[in-house]
């Protein structure tokens, strides 16, 4: 009978079923009674095709009975729990749309990381993560992300803020690459800075609107001949020899690694 009424609705126990029917269910002889309860008052809180939500008040049996006075009472807190539960539920889905995105982010072998408008970091994979406590040539500082060298770091910037503003007020593309020179002579650290839909990674303090991808070359990573295969549609040989030409291999080295002929390879 609860379950039949309205989203919002205020009842009082008494109202929906005697006391002499209440005594004879098994919501009495189980719950109620073993806990020397009897009277209830409560509300519809929640009620949609899922799910039924009830504020239940309960009394002792020796306790007088509720009245007008607690049925108002509840209709003046309803639609607060209502709200309540809207914003939790809210919440709980924006929680697992950040944790499902960040977890994508593992998927990338480059170093990811998103920023808000104003270039405070935001999220990054674990392989920027890495990158970035090593120190080498980009580093956060204040929340934001900075190269070392100044000139690139006003560089970066400008990208940054270039990216923040999107495809829609730029005449040219917003996407932008960069080369962060580095101390120890290794090849330069490559950056892409681009603009990303604001649906990624935000809440009510924080709206993700530029990513930043960034390789160091030095760094080759092994790839697998399955999912070159997979991923560009040759066969698993052909794909053996594309993944030792990805690691640096010339040809000849390929050819002699995998034990063929430098012709056919």
């Amino acid at each position: 009978r609860i379950q039949a009424l309205a989203a919002g609705e205020v009842f009082i126990g008494q109202d929906l079923l005697s006391d002499q029917e209440l005594m004879q269910t098994e919501f009495y002889h189980d719950f109620l009674h073993p806990q020397r309860l009897f009277h209830i008052v409560g509300s519809i809180v929640l009620k949609d095709t899922e799910r039924v939500g009830v504020l239940r008040v309960l009394r002792r049996q020796r306790s007088k009975p509720f009245g007008e006075t607690e049925r108002n009472f509840l209709r003046v807190v309803t639609p607060h729990v209502t709200r309540a539960l809207a914003l939790h539920h809210e919440l709980a889905v924006a929680r697992a749309e950040r944790d499902s995105t960040r977890e994508l982010l593992e998927w990338f072998s480059s170093g990811v990381i998103i920023l808000s408008a104003d270039g405070r970091v935001l999220a990054m994979n674990r392989e920027a993560s890495e990158f970035l406590a090593r120190g080498r040539s980009l580093r956060i500082r204040r929340q934001r992300l900075e190269a070392e060298v100044p000139a690139e770091a006003r560089m970066l910037d400008a990208c940054i803020m270039r990216a923040s503003r999107g495809f829609a007020s730029e005449a040219t593309s917003p996407i932008r690459r960069l080369r962060l020179q580095r101390a120890s002579g290794s090849p330069p650290l490559q950056l892409l800075v681009a603009p990303v839909g604001s649906s990624i990674l935000h809440d009510a303090h924080h709206r993700a609107a530029v990513v930043v991808f960034l390789r160091d070359p030095t760094e080759r990573r092994a790839l697998a001949p399955e999912d070159i295969r997979d991923a560009v549609g040759i066969t698993y040989s052909e794909a053996e020899v594309a993944a030792l030409l990805a690691e640096g291999m010339t040809i000849t080295e390929a050819a002699r690694a995998l034990g063929i002929s430098l012709a056919t390879a």
